[in-house]
């Protein structure tokens, strides 16, 4: 009865060391994607922010470009040489605003996605390695547990077969 003990206490306590190292791992990865997810959230929202702003931008540009095509319009049958020159600077003066904001907002998300990168990726790094430990820790443990039942089978065994041969001495003594 107590060698069966002894081996369901090694046995059993390797499960829950593999179970604690799981857990533990487990607990890694949760905290990774929760620190992971405030800067994908504020990633998102500075993307909606400069998406926002261009539109502020941008707007008011078209609008005012569309008052002054009005303008040239209502002028063009007086003047239509300066309308013509006048809605010529105001487009082109539009279109260099515009292409000046989507170039802003393109780098703008570049950075936003380079900087959730840097921070996202030693958080990973971090829990990947944790696993791993716990892995190897694991793997360690298991061995050890392996070896010391190898050890204590091999034990018994002596000392059945000594016990055995000090049985069959004491019935030759009788």
């Amino acid at each position: 009865m107590g060698v069966t003990s002894f081996f369901k206490n090694i046995f059993g306590s390797a499960k829950e060391k593999v179970s604690e190292l799981a857990d533990l791992s487990e607990n890694a990865l949760d905290q990774a994607k929760e620190v992971a997810s405030p800067i994908i959230e504020k990633a998102g929202d500075a993307i909606e922010n400069a998406v926002d702003s261009a539109k502020e931008v941008v707007t008011p540009i078209l609008q005012k470009a569309g008052e002054m095509t009005n303008q040239a319009k209502t002028s063009a049958t007086e003047f239509t040489d300066k309308a013509g020159e006048t809605l010529e600077h105001a487009l082109e003066k539009a279109k260099t605003t515009v292409s000046e904001y989507s170039e802003k907002i393109g780098n703008t998300i570049g950075d936003i996605v380079e900087q959730t990168k840097i921070a996202v990726t030693p958080i990973l790094e971090k829990a990947e390695e944790l696993a791993n430990q716990a892995k190897n820790n694991a793997s360690e443990f298991l061995e050890k547990a392996g070896e010391l039942a190898k050890s204590s089978i091999e034990s018994v065994k002596e000392k059945e077969t000594k016990l055995k041969g000090d049985s069959e001495t004491t019935k030759t003594l009788e």
